[in-house]
């Protein structure tokens, strides 16, 4: 099914492609055409590939899916994003894309980012996030790599995730502050979604 010589499958792939396989697996994830089980495997064996023939063993039977992963191609990271919650709440749950930079601020309110069905634009993503007399929550699949480097005062930022990422997985970089709030962080399993 591939156009490509024995030379080409074995060359290294980079990080944006295994970016691109890892949305289409989750776009087939989304559809039906995979089952929860399968498409974690799969994820965790795309972000661990090196070669092209790796990936291409992963989305072989998937063709014909509306994203296509393009060899060498540069992904594109979703713009920048800012998330309020002043005396309201914000919440990022779902299929959506997750951007290189996202900015998320909670006065008197509260958060959710759910990152486990999202899909990654970018290997290195940062959060920035800031809650006084509020809270939020950042859920992250179980295949992310993390750093956090929070600080809470007369509040909590969490600094102990539970598990280890995938290695080539992407890695979030979670920062930011807490005045009499709290920023939550813990990996969380997927469900079959509603």
């Amino acid at each position: 099914m591939s156009n490509l010589t024995p030379r080409d499958a074995s060359t290294r792939a980079a990080d944006t492609d295994r970016i691109q396989v890892a949305q289409l697996l989750t776009e087939a994830a989304s559809k039906g055409r995979l089952q929860l089980s399968e498409y974690e495997q799969r994820l965790a064996k795309a972000y661990a590939a090196q070669t092209y023939e790796e990936l291409d063993q992963l989305r072989s039977d998937l063709l014909g899916s509306s994203v296509s992963a393009q060899r060498g191609g540069a992904t594109k990271p979703a713009p920048s994003m800012l998330l309020l919650a002043i005396m309201s709440a914000f919440e990022r749950r779902g299929r959506w894309n997750v951007p290189k930079k996202l900015t998320t601020f909670a006065l008197w309110g509260g958060g959710v980012i759910d990152l486990r069905y999202a899909d990654f634009t970018s290997t290195d993503v940062e959060i920035n996030a800031t809650s006084i007399m509020g809270g939020q929550t950042i859920l992250l699949p179980p295949e992310v790599n993390v750093e956090i480097n929070g600080h809470g005062v007369m509040g909590g930022f969490d600094h102990n995730v539970e598990g280890e990422g995938t290695p080539g997985a992407p890695t979030v970089r979670i920062r930011g502050f807490s005045l009499w709030g709290g920023v939550g962080v813990r990996r969380k399993n997927r469900k079959t979604q509603p």
